[in-house]
């Protein structure tokens, strides 16, 4: 659903000059509208681990208007509007001058929803693993710049317990999706909170992108829906290779233990080449367009795809996490608004042709794949649903599936396709064979790969892809 538009996020962070609160890392990014215009607020630090007494953690103020082109914000001129490296913080924000908590706990994840004519920013304070030791601050803002501690929320007589994540205002409460799997809570004043048992669950796949953990999130409401997007993981806690939605009616909010409803495209979008993981996707509108701002950690500039660095980064968790790669804040932009894509692109096994500026995606001879200007029975694909991505099976040769050509560079930019043998019984063989689609026109798609992110072109390679007409693919129905 989601396309990124650009290889350069909007907040960069990343030992860029001049040096500023976020001169290491932006994260934790929210999206809200208040007083007229789209707030954006951002977790800045200079250096990990945040609960380190050098590097305290500070919140910037950005602001996007209905001029939003999807590459400028205006940032508040005296950032950050939140610094904890200064003045006199009540437990458990004062985690730089509590020896208590120095050396357990963090300012880590912020949550961010419009309540009672308020900005209201929630903070939790934890440890890395620990949950069940999870603390949560409420700090509110009238102006949307000055905020003040509220108090600290607590839950069933003790600490919060939870990772704070999607939240919105429906029927005169606060709602929120925390923990993984995603437990629902309300509460009428923001203060006090009930649970109303697990609202979504982790996958049962192996292979799925949320198999393992669904780490934060955010939520809005449109319609009659409440939405959540949600990053997931699908082989540790917290590295998310996409993102998610799922979406509930406002009137059956409340209910106990009522799973909602996935979108049919999940994951709607994928980390981008030179990225490890995506967090936090923000969608909003801006008249007829819609964007997103999304948290990722990686490298800057598609010049660094495939180099050692990335294909590490995107194996394994945080890698070279304070010293060469970095979390920004980049945009992405969908065909359509979010609720008009709720249903699948694709029928699981029906057969399609794959059409790319006037050429067909065609087996050739042995494993190869070609472009060929007319079509043939070798250019009929079975498009079958597999953990959540496409599989695109030859029907001319049944054993071989669409992929990537193998090899130590096969994560490069312009690598050729291939129609190769996939594994029927075990999925978790198959990441280089999934695919994922992004409607970038009414009957054109990007189709990524999920193990490299980059996507199919017109010359029978995947190529990195933004706003690429040559990018395109058709599926005609067979």
């Amino acid at each position: 659903m989601f396309s990124h538009i650009s290889q350069f996020p909007i907040l960069r962070a990343g030992r860029v000059e001049p040096e500023a609160f976020d001169y290491g890392h932006a994260q934790n990014n929210n999206v809200v509208y208040f007083d007229g215009k789209w707030h954006v607020y951002w977790k800045g630090l200079k250096d990990l681990p945040e609960k380190d007494f050098a590097n305290p953690v500070a919140i910037g103020l950005g602001y996007i208007t209905s001029t939003f082109n999807g590459y400028d914000m205006e940032e508040y001129s005296s950032n950050p509007v939140i610094d904890f490296g200064t003045g006199t913080w009540s437990a458990p924000l004062d985690i730089y001058t509590n020896a208590a908590l120095t050396h357990e706990g963090r300012i880590g994840d912020i949550s961010a929803v419009v309540f009672d004519s308020k900005v209201h920013l929630y903070f939790n304070v934890y440890d890395y693993n620990d949950t069940g030791t999870n603390r949560v601050v409420l700090m509110t803002s009238t102006n949307g710049i000055s905020f003040t501690v509220v108090q600290e929320i607590t839950f069933d007589g003790g600490n919060f317990g939870a990772t704070i994540g999607p939240m919105f205002v429906a029927d005169s409460k606060v709602w929120m999706l925390c923990g993984s799997p995603k437990e629902l809570r309300s509460s009428t004043n923001g203060l006090a909170w009930t649970s109303h048992g697990t609202a979504i669950s982790l996958s049962t796949d192996p292979a799925a992108f949320n198999y393992t953990a669904m780490p934060v999130g955010r939520g809005y409401v449109y319609g009659d829906y409440a939405y959540a997007a949600i990053p997931g993981s699908r082989d540790n806690d917290d590295w998310p290779e996409g993102v998610g939605l799922w979406r509930l009616p406002v009137a059956d909010l409340g209910t106990t233990d009522l799973e909602w409803e996935p979108c049919p495209n999940n994951p709607v979008i994928l980390r981008d080449p030179v990225k490890g993981g995506v967090w936090q996707l923000n969608p909003f509108v801006i008249e007829d367009d819609t964007y997103a701002l999304y948290n990722t950690w990686g490298m800057v500039g598609f010049s660094n795809i495939n180099t050692t660095t990335v294909n590490t980064l995107r194996d394994t968790p945080y890698f070279g996490s304070d010293s060469t790669t970095f979390k920004h804040i980049g945009v992405a932009k969908a065909k359509t608004k979010f609720i008009d894509d709720w249903y699948s692109y694709l029928i699981d096994g029906d057969t399609y042709k794959l059409r790319v500026n006037g050429n067909y995606i065609t087996v050739g001879a042995g494993s190869s794949v070609t472009m060929e200007a007319i079509s043939t029975a070798n250019s009929e694909w079975v498009a079958t649903k597999e953990s959540g991505y496409w599989l695109f099976v030859s029907a001319a040769y049944p054993t071989l599936a669409l992929t990537v050509e193998a090899g130590v560079d096969y994560r490069a930019n312009g690598r050729s396709l291939k129609a190769l043998a996939f594994d029927d019984a075990d999925p978790t063989n198959n990441y280089a064979f999934h695919w994922q689609l992004s409607r970038i026109a009414e009957t054109g798609f990007y189709v990524f790969n999920r193990d490299t992110s980059l996507a199919i072109s017109d010359v029978a390679t995947q190529t990195t892809t933004l706003n690429n007409a040559t990018n395109i693919v058709s599926f005609i129905k067979y």
